[in-house]
């Protein structure tokens, strides 16, 4: 748990009575609060250190100067810390601009200083997180680093070994060009399968000068590979169904194989750049493979390498029995050089598991599927138990085999590396985003309530009134809050943050006016509204439209008559929506289409078409139809 009393808050607030109130919340909550009335002025604390700053609380719009996300942006640039947006703003356009900045956090004004408080406290877990994970990320890196540079000697002792092989016959300078310096052939294709979706070709698309320099071939844009070379499609290694489950999974492929068609051997990669197509890049290892039995000549040479290095290393035989080890594998594993050697991958005492806690048979670790398919396993992460310290390791295991003339295994290299505070730091932000999704879904709960607390404050407030115009005033602000509601609720539920659907909105919304006004009338209500998505700004002020048109409808429209029907209808012409509200009505009177029966209701309605840009129109045919439209 992280400590917060007494953590530094820089409150970044131009409004003073706002700013004391806030102060003195942090206070009490044991917080030691600065306060910064403008961009500027918290700019100055940070960069001057006089008083350092542990999070920054701030505010979007602060008057003149630098607004809040731009005086955020400065701050990080000074000095990492968290920041913690506290705005009134819940406009979308407002809130993207801080999802273009580093923060931890968007708390609404006005919100329970409980949220803020808590809020507070996750953005400083996922501070702290954020920087164990950027320390472990370093130490990775480092260890890459290492092991780079253990690579590097392996290849100039590599190149020392070819110089002396009776094997290679070309001269230093040869190698160097051919080896290291070589250009990569690079192609393009596009998979063929027949009538029953089986892979069976694959179109070369386009093709660079390296390709046919290394394959020997001259290649046309659109030649099938089994034209170019012939009998692919019956060879052993199944090229073809090989590069189908790239091109049909997306999942990239790297392998060394020798191709029997240009007597050479290539290290590919293959990988799909959209459905059906996939790159091949590879380059020619043949000189590299034949030195390999030169290199194997030298153990000593290559432990003295493997000693070293900053990776566990084990030399396994063709049975998977340790054969050597170095003293970073001893450290992972917790075992000495006499308990390791001999031990084979097939001991029940590692008691290895998968990720999920699976049991990991012993067939299936990375060395013994090596041996099977003769074939580099990589990036395995396995659970290892260590007898001594009563704990277990969690590894990332690569085991490369190494094969003889006759394609039998000689030995496996397996090289692994320690990855348990990496999987620790990623468990503990998994732990911390879920807090995170609690802490919001208590906040949307007590703002639906408190929706709710007030629509039934009103309505009881309504019942108890015996003026009939003061009832129906009280019943229409019921309406309009059950309006806003509906939308809180419906972009909550969205997947979209900051706009729901029309069709998702209205029918809710209709269906919940209809309750709110209860009538002896028979009215039946019918809802048609397609697809619509439109933003939070656009489908409150509808929401509100809608609720005053229907209460409308429902209270006049049917006088005189044991019932009738109102229909709500929305439609996208070509990004213009129509949206219609109508009934059958007795109609309006020609004087009361412009102010209508409580004509408080109408100005409403005119003044929020104005504010989404749209255009009203009054019908009154055989009932009364209003029809809105404007831009989705």
């Amino acid at each position: 748990m992280i400590e917060t009393r007494n953590k530094a808050i820089l409150l970044v607030e131009d409004e003073a009575l706002i700013a004391m109130s806030e102060i003195g919340q942090l206070k009490n909550a044991g917080y030691r609060p600065v306060w910064a009335v403008s961009g500027e002025r918290a700019l100055e604390i940070v960069r001057s250190n006089q008083e350092p700053v542990d999070l920054v609380l701030m505010d979007i719009n602060l008057g003149g100067g630098m607004d809040g996300t731009e005086a955020a942006r400065e701050i990080l640039a000074a000095n990492d810390v968290p920041v913690v947006f506290l705005s009134s703003h819940l406009e979308e356009e407002i809130v993207r601009k801080t999802e273009e900045i580093t923060n931890y956090g968007y708390v609404v004004k006005n919100s329970s200083f409980t949220v803020l408080d808590a809020s507070i406290k996750m953005a400083f877990k996922l501070f702290d997180a954020h920087c164990s994970i950027r320390s472990q990320k370093m130490e990775i890196e480092a260890a890459y680093e290492q092991m780079q540079v253990a690579n590097e000697e392996l290849l100039h002792t590599q190149e020392d070994l070819i110089e002396h092989a009776r094997a290679l016959d070309e001269s230093e300078r040869t190698f160097r060009s051919l080896f290291e310096k070589g250009p990569i052939g690079t192609a393009y294709h596009r998979m063929v399968y027949d009538d029953a979706g089986r892979p069976v070709d694959y179109v070369i698309l386009d093709a660079n000068k390296s390709y046919e320099d290394m394959t020997g071939v001259a290649v046309t844009r659109g030649q099938r590979i089994t034209e170019l070379f012939p009998g692919i499609q019956d060879d052993p290694f199944d090229w073809i169904g090989r590069y189908a489950e790239v091109a049909k999974t997306g999942n990239e492929m790297r392998f060394q194989q020798y191709f029997r068609f240009t007597g050479r051997w290539y290290d590919i990669v293959v990988y799909r750049n959209k459905p059906d197509h996939f790159v091949t890049s590879f380059f020619d290892i043949t000189e590299r493979k034949r030195a390999e039995d030169a290199l194997k000549q030298s153990e000593e040479k290559f432990r003295e390498m493997v000693w070293d290095m900053q990776v566990g290393v084990l030399l396994q035989g063709p049975s998977a029995e340790i054969l050597l080890s170095n003293p970073k594998a001893l450290e992972y594993l917790g075992l000495s050089e006499d308990q390791l050697l001999g031990v084979t991958s097939f001991d029940p005492s590692w008691n290895v598991i998968h990720e999920d806690g699976a049991p990991y048979p012993g067939d299936t670790h990375p060395v013994p599927v090596a041996i099977a398919t003769r074939e580099p396993v990589r990036n395995r992460v396995l659970g290892v138990y260590r007898p001594k310290s009563r704990d277990r390791v969690w590894l990332s295991v690569d085991a490369v085999p190494q094969l003889r003339e006759d394609g039998s295994v000689r030995q496996v290299v397996c090289t692994f590396i320690d990855i348990s505070e990496r999987k620790r730091a990623e468990e503990r932000v998994e732990n911390l985003l879920r807090d995170k999704e609690l802490v919001l879904k208590e906040v949307h709960h007590r703002i639906k309530n408190n929706m709710q607390g007030i629509g039934s404050l009103l309505q009881i407030q309504a019942d108890a009134q015996a003026d009939g115009a003061a009832k129906d005033a009280l019943g229409e602000a019921v309406g309009r809050v059950s309006s806003l509601a509906v939308l809180y609720d419906k972009l909550y539920r969205a997947e979209t943050v900051g706009s729901a659907s029309l069709k998702e909105y209205l029918p809710s919304l209709a269906t919940e006016i209809a309750r709110t006004y209860p009538s002896r009338k028979r009215i039946a209500l019918e809802t048609r509204v397609d697809d619509i998505p439109l933003d939070a700004k656009t489908l409150s002020p509808i929401g509100l439209i809608v609720n005053e048109l229907m209460t409308n409808a429902i209270k006049h429209a049917f006088a005189g008559r044991p019932g009738g029907r109102i229909v709500v209808s929305a439609v996208d012409r070509g990004g213009r929506v129509r949206l219609v509200v109508e009934d059958d009505g007795i109609g309006l009177p020609e004087k009361g289409a412009a102010s209508g029966p409580g004509g408080f209701g109408m100005q409403l309605v005119e003044a929020l078409v104005e504010q989404i840009a749209g255009t009203l129109s009054v019908e009154r045919d055989g009932g009364t139809r209003f029809a809105i439209e404007f831009d989705a």
